[in-house]
């Protein structure tokens, strides 16, 4: 009987390990389009939240949490954006897709 590959994951499924605070910016891509973290995360940012974003300096603190897929999804209509980026420093926050390098 000949085996099935197993799946491959989605960006969706990719789960980041070290969510919680403590996090801070290291540095942001052109128009907030995506931001990394110290760790070396980075993050594509949401469409709708680069307002945000584009505005954030480096050295700034950071939060993410995980969100719910079905939350994500009608705040954005796009799946994969399963986290929430806030930026402690500056009081508001982003939808945000882990992409692992």
């Amino acid at each position: 009987m000949k085996e099935r590959p197993s799946p491959v994951p989605r960006k969706t499924d990719v789960v980041y390990a070290s969510a919680g605070s403590g996090h801070y910016i290291k540095a942001v891509g052109p128009d907030g389009q995506s931001v990394t973290l110290e760790d070396g995360s980075v993050w594509e940012i949401d469409p709708r939240s680069r307002f945000f974003t584009v505005h954030w300096q480096p050295l700034e603190g950071i939060t993410v949490r995980r969100i719910a897929s079905d939350t994500a999804r009608q705040s954005t209509g796009e799946p994969g954006f399963n986290y929430e980026i806030d930026n402690i420093d500056q009081d508001d926050g982003a939808l945000a897709r882990y992409s692992p390098p």
